[in-house]
């Protein structure tokens, strides 16, 4: 609490302690002196002698709770036919000071208040012995009293305006108007006028009193956080219970910090975020009213450090696939980002294995101290994909067929498993001694639904109902194993349909993925060509050398194509020669017929590439681009 003391030093008059004074009257009744203690002074080895009086004074104010005006005041009273009297003082009395230079020097009053000594600036602890001549023949030394006292009248600002004082009952007051001083008086409340100001005052006694502000009411102050992250902007506090009209000041380990905050007779907050650590508190900003005093305790902000940023390791594998990257940072948990900017993790731990990666990518790790929240500097780490030398081996699986790439030197026979990307049906492949790359299942893309083949040559009956996929034309069926397509499906041209006016439509070029022989095929594959110069004929030619083959059996050699036995879908919807097999070649005979791939019966070149009208249904296996 910020007290303020006034002193009315014209008058030089003491106080006289009311308490302490009826005390020692009683204890004269009963006893011949009588010594006092009085808010921390202390009057002791009273002594009267001949035509004198002793006695010793001693203050210590570490253990008074009151008010503690760094004056002593000292009375000796004596008794004057059964009243106390005011004992004067004798001219060249002595006054012995013990605890020099504290005590400061003594003051002797002679006037109506005879007989008291005055330590002025008595601060802290302190003592002094005196002798007094009495100067008073009647005076009854059988009855003599000494006592002390430092505690002065209270005077307390009620409002800014109103003052309400303690002790006796009459006051006078210097007041201050414009530069002016006047005195006057009062009982113990007072209002002053307007533009007045309460410069000091005194008690009847003459002792200047003490003006006391008023406190505040309770108020918390309340901290964002007890503890933040180095570089962030540390935490922010607020006061609940902060009055309007008075002004609040935050302290940083007893220095002021930040803008004086303006009460608004709710929560308020002090402007700024503080991010220096320390011990914190508030403080009412005191003037003439009201007092500087700390209401609620300290509240000690402490800043943590941030993890060091991690240390990453990068990887790089050849061939597209999965890559296991991992980072450190001592003490702290690892977060991995799939961006710079990103809000959400992707995995937490010191690794993390990538999903499957065909041209590299970059992850984002941060380092977290978990106990507080911590975060270091966000930290790129990169898988890397090259292609040097990258190859599939046998047996690969969930590759598309365009991402398909076969290493070198695999075995006839040699069976993969590669996936359409289209509709995600994955096919069984195989190495054959021609050495290309077949479907050894037969394809089945496109949602075929008709239940047989249209007997109509226009071009709108040559659209797929449904379509296989939207641009797709022609007529497709389906049964368990197989989809057996029209030649305009099987071409995905509108051009290849059955019409003698319009031929225009030929498959030129084989072994690239824009060639019109792509077909309903996936990318990177293509229908094969048929003739006695075609795909076909090579591959039939290859396996009747690699198996010794003479009929279709050879064809069903598990290392070998894997042919389902069915024939073909004529136009009526009826099936022909359903024990041997039936394959669209991609090279048209004339503007009615295509050759197929046929085997019935015996393995022959003859039977094998023979013209069928372009309105019948066949099944479709596909050749890798080479």
């Amino acid at each position: 609490m910020k007290t303020k003391f006034f002193r009315n030093n014209n008058q030089r008059r003491t106080v006289l302690s009311r308490v302490a004074h009826l005390s020692c009257l009683l204890i004269l009744l009963t006893a011949t002196f009588c010594v006092s203690a009085q808010n921390g002074v202390t009057v002791t080895n009273l002594i009267v002698g001949a035509g004198t009086v002793t006695f010793n004074v001693s203050w210590d104010k570490s253990n008074v709770p009151a008010v503690w005006s760094d004056t002593v005041w000292v009375f000796v009273d004596y008794n004057d036919a059964g009243v106390m009297k005011r004992l004067p003082l004798a001219p060249g009395a002595t006054l012995t000071t013990h605890t020099a230079p504290e005590v400061g020097r003594v003051i002797q009053y002679s006037d109506n208040n005879k007989g008291v000594w005055v330590v002025g600036n008595a601060r802290s602890a302190g003592s002094f012995s005196a002798t007094v001549q009495l100067l008073t023949a009647t005076a009854d030394l059988a009855g003599a009293c000494a006592y002390a006292s430092n505690y002065p009248p209270v005077g307390e600002y009620k409002t800014s305006s109103h003052v309400v004082f303690t002790g006796t009952p009459m006051y006078e007051l210097v007041m201050e108007h414009s530069g002016s001083m006047t005195t006057v008086q009062s009982g113990k409340d007072f209002y002053l006028l307007p533009g007045d100001k309460l410069v000091s005052f005194t008690d009847k006694t003459g002792a200047p009193g003490i003006m006391k502000c008023i406190p505040p009411a309770t108020y918390t102050l309340q901290a964002s956080a007890l503890d933040f992250c180095a570089g962030s902007e540390g935490v922010q506090f607020a006061l609940l219970g902060a009055e309007a009209g008075r002004q609040y000041q935050l302290y940083k380990d007893n220095s002021p910090v930040g803008m004086v905050l303006d009460g608004a007779g709710s929560a308020a907050t002090f402007s700024g975020s503080f991010s220096v650590a320390g011990t914190y508190t508030a403080r009412t900003v005191a003037d003439d009213l009201y007092c500087e005093i700390t209401m609620d305790g300290t509240r000690v902000v402490v800043e943590n450090p941030l993890p060091a940023d991690p240390a990453v390791n990068n990887e790089t594998r050849n061939c597209p696939g999965t890559v296991t990257l991992s980072a450190s940072s001592p003490g702290a948990v690892i977060d991995w980002y799939a961006t710079a900017a990103a809000t959400s993790t992707i995995h937490a731990g010191a690794s993390y294995t990538t999903p499957e990666i065909e041209t590299g990518a970059t992850y984002y790790v941060q380092a977290r101290f978990e106990s507080t929240g911590c975060l270091s500097a966000r930290v790129p780490v990169s898988a890397e994909v090259t292609m040097e030398n990258c190859c599939h081996e046998p047996g690969v699986t969930d590759v598309t067929f365009a991402e398909f790439t076969p290493c070198t030197g695999a075995p006839y026979g040699s069976s993969y498993t590669l996936t359409d990307d289209r509709d995600q049906k994955t096919y069984k492949i195989k190495f054959m001694p021609d050495d290309r790359y077949w479907m050894a299942q037969d394809l089945m893309f496109g949602n075929c639904n008709a239940n047989s083949f249209k007997n109509d040559q226009s071009e709108a009956a040559t659209t797929i109902t449904p379509t296989v996929a939207e641009g797709y034309v022609g007529h497709c069926r389906t049964d368990a194993e197989s989809t057996y397509y029209n030649w305009p499906a099987v071409m995905n041209n509108s051009k290849a349909y059955y019409a003698s006016s319009d031929n225009s439509f030929q498959c030129t070029g084989i072994g690239t993925s824009t060639s019109a022989c792509q077909g309903i095929c996936p990318t990177g594959w293509h229908v094969p060509t048929g003739k006695t110069d075609g795909e076909f004929y090579t591959l039939h030619t290859a396996l009747a050398s690699y198996a010794q083959c003479t009929n279709q059996k050879c064809w069903l050699n598990p290392a070998m194509p894997e042919v389902v036995a069915g024939g073909y879908v004529e136009p009526n919807g009826s099936m022909w020669c359903t024990g041997g097999y039936k394959y669209w070649t991609s090279t048209a005979a004339n503007a009615n017929q295509v050759y197929h791939a046929h085997v019935c019966s015996a393995f022959t070149a003859g039977n094998d590439y023979y013209n069928v009208d372009k309105r019948w249904g066949a099944r479709v296996r596909c050749v890798r681009n080479y």
